[in-house]
């Protein structure tokens, strides 16, 4: 039996016959009988958009992997909450279960004796209730986080921040005479500090939330163009999911660098809606260019192009922004005073 399977991308097509014996999958016989790619040139796209080039299916791609991620984060939920229930960890009855997840925060404005992280640091010393214990572990599955086994390149600018903040925190634990981060995050919240990863730009956190807004701009471009974000130039770490949208953005990081001054500068110490909308905004500032002047986000996508058509042999350059003058720099998320 042969089966024709297609991949259809952005910019190519993919194509593989296989014969096998019976229904695909129904056993191990099988073998390759032909395959290909079809690559489309810039003048053979269809479904673009004529003036930035970004291909109109990003927004329902990107809205589609939103949803998957909801979807996968959700069944975690429920597979936890399943095992928890099955070992005694969770009430058995579903109202009560569901009303001890509801109550699964810090304990803000009630008794935080009862927080969730009062009980990771009470269990330092006393045993806790089945129910309490469950309660924490679902508390880590909500903040948890990510660290890769592959081997990390040293180079790598941003596995230094990131070694650099994990030594911080250490100091900081030390000096609060914190034995476990738990019990760390409960003297904070008992002195009413956040227990968040708050990413702040005075020098307490990362000021990585500007720079996720540009990356997630360059990701979508590269993507457009039919590149791979994770096969960099540059960053050559092997864990990093995106490192040619950490090579691409190296022209625009000043940008953001002056916006988190100015932010500073006018008092805005930590990533506030208010921030957040002025370093999402720097994606639409207009930037000059040997060609011309387009929002970042165009450029970006034309950048991201050129680059494809390098790699294809087909184009000669490219189109990297001039430096913005220093009327733009000192007003990049400013925030208007009244007179």
């Amino acid at each position: 039996m042969k089966t024709l399977g297609l991949d259809l991308g952005t910019n190519s097509l993919g194509w593989a016959i296989i014969e096998t014996q019976g229904e695909p999958g129904a056993n191990d016989e099988g073998h390759i009988v032909a395959s290909g790619v079809r690559i489309f040139s810039q003048s053979e796209m269809a479904g673009r958009d004529p003036q930035s080039k970004a291909s109109l299916a990003v927004a329902r791609r990107e809205a589609r992997g939103m949803r998957r991620r909801r979807d996968r984060y959700l069944k975690r939920r429920q597979r936890l909450l399943a095992l928890l229930t099955a070992h005694g960890l969770m009430p058995d009855d579903d109202k009560a279960r569901q009303a001890l997840v509801r109550d699964h925060d810090d304990g803000k404005g009630g008794d935080l004796s009862n927080s969730v992280y009062a009980l990771r640091a009470r269990a330092l010393d006393k045993a806790l209730t089945p129910h309490e214990i469950g309660r924490a572990i679902f508390l880590l599955n909500q903040r948890r986080g990510f660290k890769s086994n592959r081997k990390a390149d040293s180079n790598d600018p941003e596995q230094g921040k990131i070694a650099t903040a994990i030594h911080a925190l250490d100091e900081k634990m030390m000096e609060a005479r914190a034995r476990t981060y738990g019990e760390w995050l409960h003297m904070r919240r008992s002195q009413g500090l956040s227990v968040r990863a708050r990413m702040t730009a005075d020098g307490e956190g990362y000021d990585f939330y500007g720079y996720t807004v540009l990356r997630a701009t360059i990701s979508r471009a590269i993507c457009a163009a039919g590149l791979h974000p994770s096969i960099g130039l540059h960053h050559a770490n092997r864990g990093n999911a995106f490192a040619l949208a950490d090579d691409l953005m190296e022209p625009y990081r000043p940008i953001v660098d002056r916006a988190v001054y100015n932010l500073v500068r006018d008092g805005c110490m930590d990533v506030s809606p208010e921030a957040k909308t002025a370093l999402a905004a720097l994606t639409a500032l207009d930037l000059v260019a040997p060609h011309g002047m387009s929002p970042l986000y165009v450029h970006a996508t034309r950048l991201a192009q050129q680059l494809a058509a390098l790699f294809a042999k087909e184009g000669e350059s490219l189109d990297l922004p001039l430096p913005p003058d220093p009327l733009t720099l000192s007003s990049l998320a400013r925030r208007e005073r009244s007179v």
